[in-house]
């Protein structure tokens, strides 16, 4: 598997950011956006749950369980995506950067939501909607 392929095989030095992929054509066609603005993360991602740190090296599993499973993606009343992650960048300081020890890093859970553009029915997002109570 090539690097860009497992993410726990990332050196320190990877930067990765929030990025979402809409078709609005049944996959015809596909507009990404960074939803992130900036990096939220430096390092490998280890992607085997529970055993995270737990397997030998030469695995390559990657031992940094800091992401959690903390990034989930939804539609809102309006047709609108919303996403919540996990951000470590705002802990990047002195020897906490790429290239550093991932496990400097804390983190915090962010939240976006579509302003513009078309919802999931093609429908305009004008803001980001709220669903109303009962």
């Amino acid at each position: 598997m090539g690097l860009l392929n497992k993410p726990a095989a990332a050196p320190s030095s990877a930067q990765w950011t929030v990025q979402l992929s809409q078709s609005l054509d049944g996959g015809k066609t596909w507009t990404q956006s960074n939803v992130s603005g900036r990096p939220i993360y430096f390092g490998d991602i280890c992607t085997t749950g529970i055993f995270c740190g737990l397997a030998p090296d030469s695995f390559n599993w990657g031992n940094d369980r800091i992401l959690l499973d903390d990034f989930g993606v939804a539609a809102g009343p309006d047709g609108g995506a919303r996403i919540a992650w996990t951000d470590a960048y705002d802990s990047w300081a002195g020897s906490c950067k790429p290239g550093g020890d991932v496990t400097c890093q804390d983190t915090h859970v962010r939240f976006a939501c579509q302003k513009s553009g078309l919802g999931l029915a093609g429908q305009k997002i004008t803001g980001c909607g709220q669903a109303k109570r009962p």
